[in-house]
């Protein structure tokens, strides 16, 4: 799924805007339709913004951190970002154990309760994960996920909080797309799930309390 805004994918383009092919979007049963196709085994893979549509559509125990925050706080343009990668993950197959990502308007996972799955990428804790661009509230990426694999139902939601195909500025994470195209069941399931990689920091610190 390309990324483009949640209300995009569901209501596309009203009708005489485009030519009739191009008008509308997902509506209601095609969500449901979705939800159904991934709920019985399927994967979807969402690139940068789509990610908020399936978090907010199939209601998947995942937060956007930043998706409140005012631009004074916190914006980041068309940038490069550091992470680190879960390279154990079949959808990270071949990546170093640190990447540069490409973001714009790009998500920052948190998981919720009832969470399933494991992350694919995430920011350092402290410090700005810049490497080139603008970063203003670097504070709010710290620590968070910037991919995850959500379990749903029988099937895979791989949330991709990076344009990993944004023209031919972003080779280095090009395979990250084409690995995910091929995580089917088979691949999933003689995967063991990394939970040592990343936790919700929140989680961690309920833990303490």
């Amino acid at each position: 799924m390309a990324s483009e805004r949640p209300h995009t994918i569901e209501d596309g383009y009203p009708k005489g805007q485009v030519p009739p092919r191009y008008e509308g979007g997902l509506g209601a049963q095609g969500i449901r339709n979705l939800d159904q196709f991934v709920s019985q085994g399927g994967t979807l893979v969402c690139m940068n913004q789509s990610s908020n549509f399936a978090i907010e559509k199939l209601f998947l125990p995942v937060e956007n951190k930043v998706a409140q925050l005012k631009r004074k706080d916190f914006f980041t343009g068309g940038s490069l970002m550091h992470v680190s990668i879960n390279n154990a993950h079949p959808v990270m197959a071949g990546m170093p154990k640190n990447a540069h990502v490409f973001v714009s308007n790009s998500p920052v996972f948190n998981t919720l309760k009832g969470f399933e799955g494991e992350a694919l990428a995430k920011y350092q804790p402290n410090g700005s994960p810049l490497a080139s661009g603008y970063l203003l509230g670097s504070e709010y990426m710290n620590d968070y996920a910037a991919a995850l694999d959500v379990h749903h139902g029988a099937g895979h939601v791989i949330l991709l909080g990076f344009q990993p195909q944004w023209r031919d500025q972003s080779m280095g994470t090009f395979r990250i797309l084409f690995n995910a195209l091929l995580f089917n069941q088979n691949v999933a399931k003689a995967h063991p799930i990394n939970t040592s990689f990343w936790s919700s920091p929140q989680s961690i610190a309920s833990e303490k309390e």
